[in-house]
């Protein structure tokens, strides 16, 4: 009946939908990837590194990819040096800015660095201020510390505005936990300067969730009068919080990793937060709250049922009011899901690269060549054996046709249109027969986007 119902409700995406096509919608993106119909597999990106093949591709592969890698520092404004890096892919297609969380740093990501690069998008990222290579900022070098919250988003701006769009202006930004409340919070004061957004277990709210947000506060300030505001906060310790996190819910091999790199280089070894930190978080998280009807445009915001640092409900009610908001909520899986077992992980990774094909909106004048783009994208996932992402991608090729040749002339010509039309045509044709596997991982995506498409399109009927 499920999937039935999916074929019906993707039959006409730009039509006004009935009340039980919304309900079976909202239905598949809650299970998206989770449960596969009838018990089957849902095939997932082949750039995505297998838990098993992890340890021996490591060395040669993804440190390699992260080593070829150009950096150095920049100044923030008020003149403190930032460590920044930028890798880029062998065959880019697009810029991708990403922000690590508390007490992490660019080096922690090379996994996820390696996939993103493979995909072709180059990666701009930095070790955010009192963290890696960027320094301590307390008397203790392991506490976490910031005098204010929006000294780091002065310090993204500035990233974006003297490193990153020098050089391209088309890029999606992925901040994971404090880095997605950063990103947040710069968007709701510049929304210009972000062109679309994903975040990821963002501290909209710490939990636990049963302490009221002024009260929790109060306790921070209690024992800062004790301590010192630059000391740990209540529950942040000496080591990374990911290490004292329960390991069997985690992939060991991926927290052992990030030992070795805080072993090769003691720089890296990072513990929580300061007082000052908490305090800053907790009213940044609200700010990015009140004013997050500022984002508007393409956003995603990934969560897990189970987070035990943040509330995994915030963002999701935020997701639900923005007007080209969307949202995953991960079953079973906890804060740090970009770290996570396979199971956990590879629902957000899949979801993070699909929303990364069709971020733009379809009303709004884009690069002539992106209809191009699209097509060649496609190319490129049919040559990859992923037949899933490349009907995914022509459907959009599709629909960014469908809307430029009624709304504008910025094509070269009708033969141009007719021989890139016909191309996406054919091709879509061909990825008919793909696997169970990879028909479910296009119906899931497929309805991703009806969603996404409805809700920036489709008026709700009286």
């Amino acid at each position: 009946m499920l999937l039935i119902g999916a074929v019906v409700c993707t039959a006409a995406p730009l039509r006004a939908v009935t009340p039980d096509c919304r309900a079976l919608n909202a239905q598949l993106a809650t299970s998206f990837l989770e449960t596969a119909p009838h018990g089957g597999k849902v095939a997932v990106p082949k750039s995505l590194v297998r838990e098993g093949d992890l340890k021996a591709r490591y060395g040669e592969e993804i440190e390699q990819r992260y080593a070829s890698g150009k950096g150095g520092y920049y100044r923030s404004r008020d003149n403190r040096p930032i460590a920044f890096r930028v890798i880029r892919a062998p065959k880019p297609r697009g810029s991708l800015v990403l922000i690590p969380g508390l007490s992490e740093n660019t080096a922690y990501y090379k996994e996820l660095i390696y996939t993103l690069t493979e995909e072709g998008y180059t990666v701009y990222s930095y070790d955010p201020r009192g963290q890696g290579e960027s320094g301590s900022l307390a008397r203790d070098p392991k506490v976490v510390h910031v005098e204010k919250y929006m000294d780091y988003v002065d310090d993204l701006d500035w990233f974006l505005t003297k490193i990153v769009r020098p050089e391209t202006r088309d890029y999606t930004v992925l901040g994971n936990s404090n880095g997605g409340l950063t990103a947040m919070r710069l968007a709701s004061r510049e929304s210009e300067i972000i062109p679309s957004l994903i975040a990821v277990s963002t501290p909209l709210r710490l939990q636990p969730e049963l302490v009221p947000r002024p009260l929790l506060g109060l306790a921070v300030k209690a024992s800062a009068l004790v301590k010192g505001m630059d000391s740990f906060a209540p529950t942040q310790k000496t080591v990374s919080p990911m290490d004292d996190m329960e390991q069997h819910r985690y992939r060991p091999l991926r927290l052992n990793l990030q030992a070795q790199e805080r072993a090769a280089n003691p720089k890296l070894a990072r513990g929580g937060g300061s007082h000052r930190w908490a305090l800053e978080v907790i009213k940044a998280g609200r700010q990015a709250v009140a004013r997050s009807h500022r984002l508007d445009f393409p956003t995603l915001l990934v969560t897990g049922t189970k987070d035990r640092v943040v509330s995994p409900t915030e963002p999701l009610a935020i997701a639900d009011e923005l007007p080209l908001g969307t949202s995953l909520s991960v079953q079973d899986a906890r804060h740090f899901l970009l770290f996570e077992r396979d199971k956990f992980r590879d629902p957000a990774m899949t979801e993070i690269l699909r929303f990364l094909v069709n971020p733009h909106r379809l009303d709004r004048p884009a690069k002539e060549l992106e209809l191009e783009t699209l097509v060649e994208l496609a190319k490129t996932y049919e040559e990859r054996g992923e037949p899933a992402f490349a009907r995914y991608t022509l459907d959009e090729a599709l629909r960014v046709y469908e809307a430029k040749h009624e709304t504008t002339d910025a094509w070269k010509g009708p033969e141009l249109k007719e021989d890139l039309y016909a191309q996406s045509v054919a091709q879509w044709e061909r990825m008919k027969g793909m696997s169970p596997e990879q028909a479910v991982l296009y119906r899931r995506m497929t309805e991703r986007r009806l969603d996404e498409i409805e809700k920036a399109y489709v008026v709700p009927s009286e």
